[in-house]
This record gives structure tokens, C-alpha cells and sequence, in this order.
């Protein structure tokens, strides 16, 4: 058997229930000489609070789940990162679940996770098919919070906390053209998504804000993958593009890569920016790629403020959107 916090207060020489208002963090009029004589007894004994029991009087299990897609978990790395940190910093545990496009077994993946006790769900539904129509509704009748990091089919529900996706295109594509490239191609995913059709919005809108003709021969679009970002370099380059914008990291190392191969030199030749960023990629890369911050370390916080203070809320908070930042490494 385990320490328990009574042998903590035998330890040292104080009654169970100071010990637990000191390991707990609550508020007490206990002397600063005697809360570290609880924590040193703690620490000697190697003590570990029993969460489950913890989550009986509470009624909370401290623990929120984040749900991304298999195919391209990698490109969130940093979103993985920023959860886990926000996590730690209130006392919560991170649990990580991947999904396939495939509505019937999302919403087993989320009953399941619900009847694990977790207290709310953050769920990045980005490369999910528009043809996923009710998903939502089951969201909305879930038991508890579920955020979704984007618009899942073309509704972006209550409790949303996601990026401006087509500002954030905007701005890439706009800060191209203030660098001089003239001649800028599209490359990103073909799947019928809100996420897919705003980005390619924000592009179409900056071209044209300069009363340049948008040219769909410019527009290549295929899978998330960075085999996608080499097939599209190779047509796009033929088109005599300056300058590239893709929709994810994975892309975009697929473009400098071919580049590489076909003696492409970038920045002088080709300019490249991507929605997003993933550490995970780029320490494979000598060369950083410029890149629009969708802020994940800010979604995660609001994120699990928002899960925590789920049953205090009068009503449904309504989407949070956050607007990108286009962060320069010297591709443009």
C-alpha cells in the first residue's frame, strides 16, 4: 500500500486535515514553519495525492482530452505542447486520442472519453470532411464541454476557440505582395472543409485587393501531405510563380524540399510562407520557413479556462476566435 496522508501527518506531528489544506494549495492560517515541515514530511515519503479518490469529493478528475486527426498528428505537434503546458500549470493531465474521418466512430471515440470521467474535450477538427453533418448536434448534447479548434463541416459551434483562418491568408499572401513577389501560387488540401475553403478565400482576396487577376492555374490543391507540396512546386514553377503560400507545414517542407532538388533557391528565386508551423518538421530542416502563428499556446489557455469554468457559466460562451500573427523567418 501506498503513503497515505496520514502517515504524512504522523510524519509530521500534525493533524490530517492541516495536512491536506497545505498539499492541496488551500487557504489556511497554518504558519509558514509548519507548512514546510508538511511539505518536507511529503517529500521524505515520497507521497502522491490518490487523484481518483481526490475526484469522488470534488467531483472533477482533472483531466481534459485532446482529440486530432491520425493522419497528420504531427502537424500539431505544437498544439500538443501548448495543451500540455496549460495542463500542468492549473494541475490537470493531458490525454491525447487520434481519430479517422469516420463520423460514427468520432462519436464512439467521444462517448468513450466522456464515460472515462474526463471534464471537457478539445477536439482539432480541421481535415474533417464537410460531408460530416451531425456531428455537431451530438457535440452540443455531449455531457460535457467539447471545443473545437475550427468549424466542423461549415458551422463553427458555441464554445468554439479557433483561428481566423482567412484573415490569417490574408495577411501571408498581402505581406508577399508587399515584399514584391507579384506572382504568388496556392498549394493545399483538396478535402471539402470550412478550413480549406477560408484559406483559399484569404488568398483570392489578397491577389485581388491589388487588383491583380486571379489565376486558377496557380491553385494547386491535393493531399496533406508533403508529397503534395512537391507535385505542386513542380506545376506551379512551370507557371513561373515568386512566391508560394500552403496551408500546412507538411506542405510546405514538401515545396522547399523540391526546391532543394531542382536548384530553387529560396528566398531569392521562391518565397514561401505556411498557415501554421510544427517543430516536429522543422528540425529536419536546415532552412525555417515563415509561417502564420495561429497563437496555440493561446487556444490552449482559453481552451481549459473555459473547461474549467463550465459549470459556473450562465450560458454557452460563443465561438472565441483568434486572429493569426504572420511571423517573418526570411522566406518572404
Amino acid at each position: 500500500m501506498g503513503v497515505t496522508i496520514k502517515d504524512v501527518a504522523k510524519k509530521a506531528g500534525m493533524s490530517v486535515t492541516a495536512v491536506s489544506l497545505v498539499l492541496n494549495n488551500k487557504e489556511t492560517r497554518i504558519s509558514k514553519e509548519k507548512r514546510a515541515l508538511i511539505e518536507s514530511a511529503a517529500q521524505e515519503l515520497n507521497y502522491r495525492p490518490n487523484r481518483a479518490a481526490a475526484s469522488l469529493v470534488t467531483k472533477k478528475s482533472k483531466q481534459i482530452a485532446l482529440i486530432l486527426p491520425e493522419s497528420s498528428y504531427y502537424c500539431f505537434a505544437d498544439l500538443i505542447r501548448s495543451m500540455e503546458y496549460a495542463c500542468r500549470n492549473v494541475d490537470y493531465h493531458l490525454i491525447v486520442s487520434f481519430i479517422s474521418d469516420d463520423e460514427e466512430q468520432i462519436e464512439k471515440q467521444i462517448s468513450s472519453l466522456i464515460s472515462t470521467g474526463v471534464e471537457g474535450i478539445v477536439m482539432e477538427p480541421s481535415v474533417l470532411s464537410a460531408s460530416i453533418r451531425d456531428l455537431d448536434s451530438f457535440i452540443e448534447k455531449a455531457e460535457i464541454p467539447v471545443i473545437p479548434l475550427a468549424a466542423i463541416g461549415n458551422k463553427l459551434l458555441q464554445r468554439s476557440i479557433a483561428p481566423l483562418f482567412k484573415e490569417g491568408s490574408y495577411l501571408a499572401v498581402k505581406t508577399f505582395l508587399q515584399n514584391g513577389r507579384k506572382r504568388i501560387g496556392y498549394i493545399g488540401s483538396s478535402e471539402d472543409s470550412c478550413v480549406n475553403n477560408e484559406l483559399l478565400a484569404g488568398y483570392t482576396e489578397a491577389i485581388e485587393s491589388e487588383e491583380l487577376e486571379f489565376e486558377e492555374s496557380l491553385v494547386f490543391e491535393g493531399e496533406f501531405t508533403s508529397a503534395c507540396g512537391s507535385q505542386g512546386l513542380t506545376k506551379l514553377f512551370d507557371q513561373h510563380v515568386d512566391a508560394v503560400f500552403t496551408s500546412s507545414m507538411a506542405i510546405a517542407q514538401g515545396v522547399l524540399a523540391k526546391a532543394a532538388q531542382l536548384g530553387i533557391s529560396v528566398p531569392g528565386e521562391l518565397g514561401i510562407v505556411t498557415f501554421g508551423s510544427s517543430s516536429v518538421l522543422t528540425d529536419y530542416f536546415p532552412q525555417e520557413i515563415s509561417y502564420v502563428s495561429v497563437h496555440f499556446d493561446r487556444i490552449a489557455r482559453k481552451a481549459i479556462s473555459s473547461i474549467r469554468n463550465a459549470g459556473d457559466e450562465k450560458a454557452t460562451p460563443a465561438p472565441d476566435l483568434v486572429m493569426p500573427t504572420v511571423i517573418d523567418k526570411g522566406t518572404f
